[in-house]
């Protein structure tokens, strides 16, 4: 499962992160950049893709959930 989120709060939640080297290199511009390279990638080797912009942890367990009683 994919869990997509846009890159600005990606990159809030990585970017000081000292175990994650690459996404700790790059200003916003490079991660968001490196984000949209990765895309199509996520998306093909995903069976399911969650959007979680604007959505609270519960909510996207809530999300998984579902997903998962619909497989």
């Amino acid at each position: 499962m994919y869990l997509k989120a846009d890159p600005e709060v990606l990159y809030q939640r990585v970017y000081q992160d000292e175990n994650r080297p690459i996404a700790n290199s790059l200003d916003l511009s490079g991660f968001t950049a490196l984000a949209a390279e990765r895309e199509l990638f996520y998306h093909e080797v995903s069976d399911l893709v969650l959007t979680t912009a604007n959505l609270s942890p519960l909510e996207v367990m809530g999300g998984i959930l579902d997903e998962i009683q619909v497989k």
